[in-house]
């Protein structure tokens, strides 16, 4: 697992209580410490480990990090021959191409779990498949969009109905 924020630690716990066939050998993040509270957090050891580590002796790279850094890491999972699912779905609006491209090259599979929880980007990617119109819905309070970075680049009107940005 690449990446130690909130999605990070939802499939770590859902790993580690046995809810999802899997083994969790390792978490990595720019933010160490964070990664290490994470891998602390669980019952059955994880080692937090670097990038390179982490994609070197993986079966699957969990892609969980921010969508500016997943098109390079998918990029070097990818050329690590290792398959990895994409949390940030809506980055393959810009990296489509480059990365559908890349993953046939190397024979590598990139894998959209269902049911993610996009930024509000995500709401963008139908569009990849002709949709024209779509509504997206969150029951998520206004006050937790507050800083959202796509919320803030693009000045919405849901800042006015979460207050300050600041």
């Amino acid at each position: 697992m690449i990446g130690s924020g909130a999605i990070c630690r939802e499939i770590s716990q859902a790993i580690d209580a046995g809810a999802v066939s899997a083994e969790l050998t390792a978490i990595c993040d720019v933010d160490r410490e964070r990664a290490e509270t994470v891998a602390k957090g669980l019952r059955r050891a994880v080692q937090v480990r670097d990038r390179a580590q982490v994609i070197r002796t993986s079966d699957l790279v969990v892609e969980a990090v921010s969508a500016q850094v997943a098109p390079s890491l998918i990029r070097e999972t990818l050329a690590a021959s290792k398959d990895v699912p994409i949390m940030s779905v809506a980055l393959l609006l810009q990296h489509n191409d480059d990365l559908r491209g890349m993953a046939k090259r190397t024979d590598r599979q990139i894998y959209l779990p269902s049911g993610t929880i996009g930024d509000l980007g995500a709401g963008k990617a139908p569009l990849l498949g002709g949709i024209s119109s779509v509504t997206l819905t969150t029951r998520k309070p206004p006050k937790g969009l507050m800083g959202a970075p796509y919320v803030v680049e693009h000045h919405t009107t849901w800042i006015g109905w979460c207050g300050s940005t600041r």
